[in-house]
C-alpha cells in the first residue's frame, strides 16, 4: 500500500483489507490537492457508507489524514466555511458563495464532512500488502524517480482569439501485441487491427472538419509515426492530439498545430507493462512537460499516467502562465477508468478550473466502456440538463462529467473557456452544440440527438 496507516489499519482489520486497499489508492491518487467525502467514496466504491466512515475516522485518529467540516452550497456544491456563513447570519448580511455568487445568506445549507491528506504524512510504503489495479498505477519510483529533474516549459504560439472552443474525443475499438527485435520498443497495433484503425482514424478526422471542430484528441497507442506526416499536411485547420507511438524507446503523442508538430514524450511508464517488456527493453522517460498556449486556449497534454503524477504540479505552478490552462487532455490505453474519472472530478476545481479531456480505447474490461469524456465543473441545473439529454450516465459519482462516450464513438462539444467554475443560472451552460457519432461497419454515423 501506499501509507504505512493503511497497511496497520489493513492488518488490524484483515476483514476490510480489500477495502482498505482501494481508499489508499484513493487517497493517493487525490493527493494534497483536493478533498476526500465519505459519501462519495462509498458511492464511487459501492461499498457500505458505515464502513468507509469507520476506515476514515480510524485513519483520522492515526494521523494519515483531518477532518474538516464545512457547510455546502446548495447550487454547485461549493464548500462554504462554517464560521464566515454563522458570522454572515448573526449580522445579518447577505452571504454570497464564492463559486457561484449565488445568495445564499436566507438558506438553510448541509453540514459536510470532508477529509485531507496530511502534508506531514507523505511518505510512502515500502512492502505492498494487496495489490490492486489502484495500486499498481502508480507505484513509489513513479511518483518520485525523475520528478525533481522535469522541466515545465511553455509552448507560446498565437494568441486565444475565441470563447467557445469545439472539441472531439474519439474513443476507438483496436488491439495491441509487443513487438520483436528488431523492431522498436514496446506495443504496436496488431496487425489484423492496423487498417481498420487507419481508416477509423482518417475518417474520424475528416467528421471533425465537417463539424468545424478545433482540437480532436485521441487515446494512447492508437497511431503509427507513419502516419503523422500526412495527418500534418491534411488537417492543418485542426489542432491533432494524436494519441501515442512508441519511437525510439519514447512513448510519443503527436501533438499537430497548424501543421506543425510537437513530441510529447510520456514520463512515467506503466508498471509491468513498460518498464521492461523485455530484458533491458524498458521505456524511456520524457524530461518536458509542454504547455500549449493556442488561438483556442491553453491546454497541457499528460500520457495515462503522467496525469495521475503531475497534473498537480501543473495546476499549483507558481508561473500564471503555466497553472491557467484551460485544458487538461489526457490520452490513456487504460483500465482503471473510475479512478482517472474521480482524479479529474477532483482537478476540475483547482487551479484556473480546467476541462479535463480523458480519451481512452474501447471495451477496457469484460467489455466495459473506456470511459473517454469531458469533465468540467458547470452548474447543478446544467448538469441535471445533460443527465436528461443521456450525455452522461443517471446518479453518475462524478459530480462534474459532463459528457461521456457509451461505445465507439466520437463525441463533439463547444466548451465555454471564458468563465471559469460554476456559472451563476442566468448565464447559461458552459458546453453545447454536442454531436456524437457511433462507428458502424461503412464509417463514422451520426446519431440522433433529443
Amino acid at each position: 500500500m501506499f501509507y504505512q496507516e493503511c497497511e496497520r489499519l489493513a492488518n488490524e482489520r484483515p476483514v476490510l483489507k480489500e477495502l482498505i486497499s482501494k481508499i489508499d489508492g484513493v487517497i493517493h491518487s487525490v493527493g494534497l490537492s483536493g478533498v476526500i467525502r465519505p459519501e462519495d467514496i462509498a458511492s464511487h466504491l459501492g461499498e457500505k457508507l458505515s464502513q468507509v466512515s469507520g476506515i476514515f475516522s480510524a485513519l483520522s485518529d492515526s494521523g494519515l489524514v483531518f477532518e474538516q467540516r464545512f457547510l455546502e452550497c446548495p447550487n454547485c456544491y461549493n464548500l462554504i466555511d462554517c464560521e464566515s456563513y454563522k458570522k454572515a447570519k448573526d449580522d445579518q448580511d447577505t452571504f454570497e458563495c464564492s463559486q457561484c455568487q449565488a445568495n445564499i445568506g436566507r438558506q438553510r445549507l448541509n453540514e459536510v464532512r470532508v477529509y485531507r491528506l496530511n502534508p506531514a504524512k507523505t511518505v510512502v510504503s515500502k512492502t505492498p500488502v494487496i495489490k490492486n489495479s489502484v495500486i499498481q498505477a502508480i507505484e513509489d519510483k513513479e511518483t518520485n524517480v525523475g520528478s525533481k529533474d522535469l522541466k515545465v516549459k511553455l509552448v507560446s504560439i498565437e494568441k486565444r482569439e475565441c470563447d467557445w472552443v469545439r472539441v472531439c474525443l474519439v474513443q476507438m475499438d483496436f488491439s495491441l501485441e509487443i513487438s520483436k527485435p528488431p523492431q522498436e520498443f514496446g506495443y504496436v497495433l496488431s496487425g489484423h487491427s492496423k487498417d481498420s484503425v487507419q481508416r477509423k482514424i482518417l475518417s474520424a478526422l475528416r467528421v471533425a472538419q465537417q463539424e468545424k471542430a478545433n482540437i480532436i484528441c485521441f487515446p494512447e497507442l492508437c497511431l503509427t509515426p507513419e502516419w503523422i506526416r500526412d495527418m500534418a499536411r491534411d488537417f492543418v485547420d485542426l489542432v491533432i492530439v494524436g494519441g501515442s507511438y512508441y519511437s525510439n524507446r519514447f512513448n510519443t503523442c503527436s501533438v499537430i498545430i497548424s501543421g506543425t508538430k510537437y513530441s510529447v514524450h510520456k514520463i512515467h511508464p506503466s508498471p509491468n507493462a513498460e518498464e521492461e517488456v523485455e530484458s533491458a527493453r524498458g521505456m524511456k522517460r520524457g524530461k518536458d512537460i509542454l504547455v500549449f498556449d493556442t488561438k483556442f486556449g491553453k491546454f497541457v497534454v499528460l500520457i495515462c499516467l503522467d496525469y495521475r503524477n503531475e497534473a498537480y504540479r501543473i495546476l499549483h505552478h507558481k508561473k500564471k502562465e503555466i497553472s491557467n490552462v484551460d485544458f487538461i487532455i489526457n490520452p490513456c490505453h487504460n483500465s482503471d477508468v473510475a479512478n482517472f474519472q474521480a482524479k479529474a472530478n477532483q482537478d476540475c476545481q483547482e487551479g484556473n478550473y480546467p476541462y479535463v479531456l480523458q480519451t481512452n480505447y474501447w471495451s477496457v474490461k469484460e467489455g466495459k466502456p473506456g470511459g473517454t469524456c469531458i469533465v468540467g465543473m458547470d452548474h447543478k441545473n446544467a448538469i441535471k440538463r445533460y443527465e436528461e439529454e443521456s450525455y452522461r450516465p443517471q446518479n453518475d459519482p462524478v459530480t462534474y462529467k459532463l459528457l461521456e462516450a457509451h461505445d465507439e464513438m466520437i463525441l463533439f462539444a463547444d466548451l465555454d473557456i471564458s468563465r471559469k467554475g460554476v456559472p451563476v443560472p442566468a448565464s447559461g451552460v458552459k458546453m453545447r452544440n454536442v454531436s456524437r457519432y457511433i462507428w458502424q461497419e461503412e464509417g463514422w454515423q451520426k446519431l440522433k440527438e433529443g
